[in-house]
């Protein structure tokens, strides 16, 4: 592709992007970012684009400084002097019999030409600088890809990891709900130790997952802000589409595609070719170079008191040069040049295979992501059957406690999957265009009208299950708090918070108070009884707190 035409094709796709940008900034007040303007901001702030950005215009440059050495050297001299010279005759006697004073001022200039007619090496010289530039030119196109697939990366990225976060939110509670109806079973003699247990070791485990899931989310969102500098709350959520495979479905096609049009191997191939060619122009230091220089001056000397004059010259000459002997300069450079070869056609093999492997990869990536979307939803809908049939079985004592949380496990693990699968189709199908060569940003457009718009990605507290705590039946007066720390940082006092609250899923307020120039954040628990203080007070001590005091 043509450097000027890729550059006026960015910047086109970089203007309807930003006006896309604008339009659905001003037009709605629930803005959610999406794909394209992600790609946009990408453009304008990932410091990897613009490195191989910079790369491309210093490597381009290389062309001009090569074709200068093989046209004419044009310089032009100037020179002005004055001089006084005094000269004394028989100077033997004291005072000298004779005595003279010259002086003499001069201007001048002259015009020196400099032609190249042959030398081996500047003409090799050229033509390997102009195989470099084809590089840069491919490096720069594969540079743009990779930015679209990073930026496909990330927003998905973040769009899988809150997806994940749901269900696991999803599953927390469940359990949770599930350990609270065992806790109260086993309360009234319906149920025995060991499905507590069972319950309680189920929602340790899930509310573990759901940390893990709020943290991969959050590390999602800083992905995402290392290529565009930005950091969104609010994202399009990705809505049911209808996965297609690749046209053509032939996985060799696409391999043969990408053999002759992926950019890196394009640029491999012709780095390859300039270092072929830098040998030629190391081995031409052992021929002659042959050379015309011109030479045209114009002086003008006036003498005081003896007259003017004026010499104008103009010369022509023809030089040879022939080497003959460099201390074994030009042998070096010749072996350094051959090596150098060696090293850039091995990177070429190994871009190919790399290239090849991809290609590969990413096609049997997207038809397998196809068939495990089909049979996602299938298992989803069979699972959920299997749910509700275990808790039947539960009910009237055919099934226990374990089979129900396996059973709820299992349905939620299938919501993932079929979540992951999903992500990991758009995923294997941006790999396979770019590895092919023809990513562009109609491709994005394509996957981003597969997104709606959404609120807000927040990380929710899981409230308690509405039979747990009957608010309606809670006085105020009734209300208790346990306070179970108190710190120096606000830092320190919210990640505490953060674990009360998981473990006792109750409010959780911090208060800050200061004496002496120091502030303390008070941490404090609700609970509506003194029974359920002291529950709290239990879970809380095992979990590393030290002991809480009751506060009204």
């Amino acid at each position: 592709m043509d450097h000027h035409f890729r550059k006026l094709f960015v910047k086109k796709q970089f203007y309807f992007l930003f006006f896309i940008s604008t339009l659905l900034t001003f037009g709605s007040p629930a803005f959610a970012i999406d794909l394209l303007q992600v790609y946009q901001q990408a453009l304008q702030n990932d410091p990897t684009y613009k490195a191989a950005e910079a790369q491309q215009m210093v490597e381009v440059e290389a062309v001009p400084q090569s074709i200068a050495l093989l046209l004419p050297q044009l310089a032009l001299e100037g020179s002005a002097g004055l001089s006084r010279t005094d000269k004394r005759g028989n100077i033997e006697t004291y005072p000298p019999t004779t005595r003279e004073t010259v002086k003499q001022r001069g201007v001048g200039y002259s015009l020196d030409l400099q032609q190249s007619i042959f030398n081996f090496p500047n003409w090799q010289k050229l033509a390997a600088a102009q195989d470099s530039v084809k590089a840069a030119n491919a490096t720069y196109n594969a540079a743009v890809q990779d930015l679209m697939n990073r930026a496909v990366q990330a927003y998905f990225g973040v769009l899988q990891a809150q997806e994940i976060l749901k269900y696991t939110q999803a599953e927390k509670r469940a359990i949770y709900e599930e350990y609270i109806r065992a806790n109260q079973s086993f309360k009234v003699g319906l149920n025995t130790i060991t499905d507590v247990y069972n319950a309680k070791a189920a929602y340790d485990e899930t509310l573990a997952a759901y940390v893990a899931a709020q943290n991969d989310l959050e590390n999602k969102k800083e992905d995402l802000r290392a290529i565009t500098n930005q950091l969104y709350q609010q994202f399009s959520e990705l809505k049911d589409f209808t996965p297609a495979p690749p046209s053509p479905a032939d996985i060799e096609k696409w391999v043969t595609k990408s053999a002759s049009q992926n950019w890196q191997l394009v640029a491999a191939r012709y780095n390859t070719m300039a270092a072929h060619k830098q040998i030629a122009e190391a081995q031409g230091g052992h021929l002659p170079a042959l050379g015309l220089e011109a030479k045209y001056g114009n002086q003008y000397n006036r003498t005081f008191g003896q007259g003017n004059e004026r010499d104008k010259t103009l010369s022509a000459d023809m030089q040879v040069t022939m080497p003959i002997f460099s201390g074994g300069g030009i042998t070096s450079k010749v072996r350094q040049a051959m090596a150098n070869y060696e090293l850039v056609s091995q990177e070429q093999e190994k871009t190919y295979r790399d290239v090849m492997n991809t290609a590969r990869k990413s096609y049997l990536g997207v038809m397998s992501s196809i068939s495990k979307i089909q049979a996602d939803k299938q298992a989803i809908i069979s699972n959920q059957s299997s749910l509700e049939g275990t808790k039947e079985g539960y009910k009237v004592g055919t099934r226990t406690m374990v089979d129900v949380l396996n059973a709820q496990r299992a349905l939620y693990e299938a919501q993932k999957n079929y979540a992951i699968d999903r992500y990991q189709y758009i995923f294997s199908s941006i790999a396979l265009k770019e590895a092919a060569g023809t990513l562009n940003v109609n491709d994005l457009k394509i996957v981003n009208n597969w997104l709606q718009e959404h609120i807000a990605i927040k990380n929710k507290r899981t409230a308690l299950p509405p039979k747990v705590v009957q608010k309606n039946n809670i006085k105020k007066q009734d209300e208790i708090f346990l306070q179970i720390g108190a710190y120096r940082s606000q830092t320190n006092a919210r990640k505490a918070s953060k674990v009360a609250e998981s473990l006792t899923h109750s409010p959780v307020k911090i208060i800050k108070s200061t004496s002496k120039n120091r502030s303390l954040y008070s941490v404090l628990v609700r609970a509506t009884n003194q029974k359920q203080a002291s529950e709290f007070s239990q879970k809380l001590q095992k979990a590393g707190f030290g002991k809480p005091f009751l506060v009204r």
